[in-house]
């Protein structure tokens, strides 16, 4: 579980590249009037405070504070303290890599259609996903159409430790920039990203992928191209919560076929606002 302490969850910028074609949540400033077991009765503006609104599990407010507010696809969550009037904060992004990963493949139309996990021995250097072409030859050349599902699945641990103790947390993205095979693939692929849980040392079954969270599709991107894939807030709470451990990239489509590269820099992006001096 996360030490409520590490970090709090604040409002992903809207000008971030969203999931789909949804539109970027909202916030409202609200006062706390009532705090009871992981939930909180806020007043938003002159109405009536509106009750049982869920909490985020890393912040404690008390009756009175001025708070921050996201709508989720289900509900309202208080994620922080809200800033004074007035006061200017800057964030920063620091990059890293997974503690560790696994690659999940399964034959499709040629040798035993079964499920194989590969542990990538270390932080994951490459990003998969889809029913795809296997090229084989020289130069990469395609020899058989010979077609293959794969997934992969990035194990980072707790969230909030990633980031100096007391920090807020304001975004959470995946940074990947899609690469070629060599073999034929669709010019432009949609990453399909899910929220997992697995664990070194329960890590996932050489099995059709199952995910507590997702699947969560984002624009097409061409080969080359880099892209931000902003995680949705609902999946950034269950993280800061100790709910979920990574993400994955899984589809069995082959108009899913998608293949990207591991910055040395580390392709989790987190935005947070440093304590306070």
């Amino acid at each position: 579980m996360t030490d409520p302490t590490r970090a709090t969850l604040e409002l992903a910028r809207a000008t971030q590249r969203t999931v789909g074609d949804a539109a970027a949540p909202m916030s409202r400033i609200g006062v706390v009037r009532e705090v009871g077991v992981g939930t909180v009765s806020v007043a938003l503006g002159d109405g009536p405070p509106i009750p049982d609104m869920r909490l985020n599990p890393a912040f404690t407010p008390a009756v009175g504070d001025q708070v921050l507010v996201m709508p989720t696809s289900s509900s309202w969550v208080v994620v922080c303290e809200a800033p004074p009037a007035g006061t200017s904060v800057e964030d920063v992004e620091l990059r890293v890599r997974s503690s560790a990963g696994w690659y999940l493949s399964r034959p499709v139309n040629f040798g035993v259609p079964t499920w194989n996990r590969q542990d990538a021995g270390g932080p994951l250097t490459a990003w998969v996903q889809g029913r795809q072409i296997l090229a084989s030859g020289e130069a990469g050349a395609v020899v058989a159409q010979q077609m293959i599902d794969r997934a992969a699945v990035g194990y980072y641990g707790p969230l909030a430790d990633r980031v100096p103790s007391g920090s807020t947390i304001t975004g959470v993205s995946i940074l990947v920039r899609r690469v070629g095979t060599g073999a034929p693939e669709p010019p432009l692929a949609s990453p399909v990203l899910y929220g997992h849980a697995y664990t070194p040392i329960s890590p996932p079954p050489a099995a059709t992928p199952v995910f507590p969270m997702g699947p969560y599709r984002y624009p097409p991107v061409a080969i080359g191209e880099t892209t931000r894939l902003l995680l949705p807030s609902v999946l950034v709470t269950a993280w800061l919560s100790g709910a979920i451990t990574g993400v994955a990239l899984w589809s069995d489509a082959p108009a899913d076929a998608f293949n990207a590269a591991v910055e040395a820099a580390g392709d989790l992006a987190i935005s947070h606002i440093p304590p306070p001096a």
